[in-house]
């Protein structure tokens, strides 16, 4: 089982892939025998997850846009174990949306505002975690440093570099 770990981390050629070990080893060894693409990850109302998907990621929330159904399934592991499809507690995702609309969208207008607007009244816009982690990442510079404790982060420096990890692992697999 130690060599297919080896396998699995040399694949993604990235740097501190510590989180990788993270992965139990019955995950990995069905991700080596089943083939990359449960329905149930791409496609909230597909079938629902067989039980060797059991151990995949459970689904994004309704605003994220399906991932890539060419995604290999262990790229989706390494999002995982990055956290790069961690999506935060409601009240704080809607404070750093205000926060880059409020402070960062007036100057990079880089996506329509009612995308943002129906993310935060559920209206069933959707959004990629990409484009979502990198909106995060630039309103953390902005956002009330309390809402920034409550969501679990020592400084503004830590959620800062969190985010940008996230959108940055997300561009690395063009999700």
């Amino acid at each position: 089982m130690g060599s297919n770990l080896g396998d699995i981390e040399g694949r993604f050629l990235h740097q501190g892939l510590s989180d990788v070990s993270r992965i139990d080893n019955e995950a990995i060894g069905s991700l080596l025998s089943v083939a990359p693409s449960p329905p149930s990850l791409f496609c909230p109302s597909a079938n629902p997850p067989s039980s060797e998907a059991s151990s995949m990621p459970e689904f994004l929330p309704p605003f994220i846009k399906p991932l890539p159904q060419t995604l290999a399934l262990a790229d989706i592991y390494y999002l995982r174990a990055k956290g790069a499809l961690q999506i935060p507690a409601t009240s704080f995702l809607h404070g750093l949306i205000q926060s880059y609309v409020q402070y960062v969208h007036l100057f990079m207008p880089v996506v329509d505002l009612s995308t943002l607007w129906g993310i935060v009244s559920g209206d069933g816009s959707t959004i990629s975690v990409l484009l979502l982690q990198a909106i995060m990442s630039a309103a953390t510079a902005f956002v009330d440093i309390d809402r920034i404790r409550e969501a679990g982060f020592a400084t503004r420096m830590a959620a800062r570099r969190a985010y940008y990890d996230n959108a940055r692992v997300c561009l690395e697999l063009l999700v």
